[in-house]
């Protein structure tokens, strides 16, 4: 071996390398053509195959070296079973072309580098994690020994000549080149494929975010300033995306700045992520709002993340069904007529006059208890057969003469009225009750 021959081969590996830079620049393009990108890739790393055989060290007439070797084997462990086929169709067609004593030996370098690369990446690489790097080596060492066994494919004495020359540097520098190369093939493509997740979940999050269905608004916290707010929001509040974007929570939020500082901190700190608040909208129509909201990580900031649901209908529906309860509870307490319900045949609520007839003292000394024990025996199985059939069909009420038992054993007849409803979502009996005397 000589210092030429070393150099010459370290300069067609450092030519390699520059060139799968440019490849690198180049897969940037390639990302754009998905159903075509594997041929691309295929003919793309061909080309260089053919710009690397074009500029080779020649040994002598008719026979050359460069590194094709190198960029058949990692490709062959990074890039598709079609890649490589294709890129090593092509250099095997242009070593044809180029004819020469080498060409056997060329063409069985570009065979079985390719074959041996594929059966690696099958049975080998994806096995190997702990000494990945170490195993990338051990390849490029044994894809090197076979190109060298591949120039007995010439005359013998022609061969060891070779041999004697070239094995040194062949040796030393082609396996440390692959794993260069592979190295930086692998950075790539976990590059390429990161890049592609992050698109594809910022795609994800702006189809999400992006609907005409659901308020929500992205807030920085440090300031309560909205940074983001979408088409459902421009909906609901009468602003543009424009006028939104820097505006203070405290333009929507009727509550003072000091207030609205603490909830976004509780959320901030997840202490708590569900809020009521009353929004103000451009036409400065008050609404009522429930809005849940928690952080996410953007860019190494912590920002708000923010759904709001408008539930003006359902604050003034409840605030109808309290004013509806309370009216009743007035009606019923100041009521002549002993009014109660029972619930799963439990007291769920007495008025005035219903204590009175039991001689109650509090409504603790009968409310929750068991209904049927204030009857006596013979009106337990008619009122408990009544209150059983009360919600069949269409019944609207029921009457019947019973008799109960106040709290100090006293008998009583009484005038039972029964009324079917739903008392807090359970079906209940509303009973009035008469004394005859």
């Amino acid at each position: 071996m000589n210092i030429k021959t070393f150099l010459a081969l370290l300069d067609n590996a450092e030519f390699l390398l520059v060139l799968v830079v440019i490849y690198e620049i180049g897969s940037i393009f390639l990302s754009r053509y998905r159903k075509t990108k594997v041929l691309l890739q295929g003919i793309l790393i061909g080309m260089i195959g053919i710009i690397i055989m074009s500029v080779p060290y020649e040994f002598s007439s008719g026979l050359v070296f460069d590194t094709r070797s190198i960029l058949i084997g990692s490709t062959a462990i990074i890039f598709s079973t079609t890649t490589l086929m294709i890129s090593t169709l092509m250099m095997f067609v242009y070593r044809i072309y180029m004819g020469g004593i080498g060409t056997i030996p060329g063409l069985l370098v570009i065979t079985l580098t390719a074959l041996i690369g594929f059966l690696w990446k099958k049975f080998i690489y994806h096995k190997v994690q702990k000494y990945k790097w170490l195993s990338i080596y051990s390849y490029g060492v044994l894809i090197h020994i076979v190109m060298l066994i591949c120039m007995f494919a010439l005359p013998y004495e022609f061969a060891i000549n070779t041999l004697k020359e070239i094995s040194f540097p062949v040796l030393i520098i082609y396996p440390i080149v692959t794993l260069l190369l592979t190295g930086l093939l692998i950075y790539q493509r976990e590059r390429d494929f990161t890049s592609q997740k992050i698109k594809e979940a910022e795609e994800r999050y702006r189809r999400l975010f992006d609907n005409k269905h659901t308020v929500m608004f992205i807030v920085d916290p440090d300031t309560t300033v909205i940074v983001d707010a979408n088409q459902a929001a421009t909906d609901q509040y009468g602003y543009s995306r424009e006028e939104f974007i820097d505006m203070k929570l405290s333009s929507l939020n009727t509550l003072n700045e000091s207030e609205i500082k603490r909830a976004v901190q509780e959320a901030k700190d997840m202490n708590r992520n569900s809020f009521t608040f009353k929004h103000r909208k451009k036409d400065g129509s008050i609404i009522d709002v429930e809005v849940v909201s928690g952080p996410i990580s953007f860019e190494g900031k912590i920002f708000l993340y923010s759904i709001v649901i408008d539930i003006t209908t359902r604050v003034k529906a409840l605030q109808a069904l309290e004013n509806s309860e309370a009216r009743f509870k007035l009606v019923v307490d100041h009521a002549p007529d002993a009014i109660f319900i029972l619930t799963n045949f439990r007291f769920s609520f007495l008025n005035k006059a219903a204590m009175d007839l039991f001689k109650a003292t509090t409504q603790e000394d009968i409310l929750y208890t068991w209904g049927l024990d204030f009857f006596n025996q013979e009106s337990k199985a008619s009122v408990k057969q009544r209150i059983e059939t009360l919600h069949d069909n269409d019944i609207k009420i029921l009457e019947s003469n019973e008799s109960i038992v106040t709290l100090n054993n006293e008998i009583l007849d009484v005038k039972l009225t029964l009324v079917p409803i739903v008392f807090e979502g359970i079906q209940a009996a509303l009973v009035f009750v008469r004394e005859i005397k």
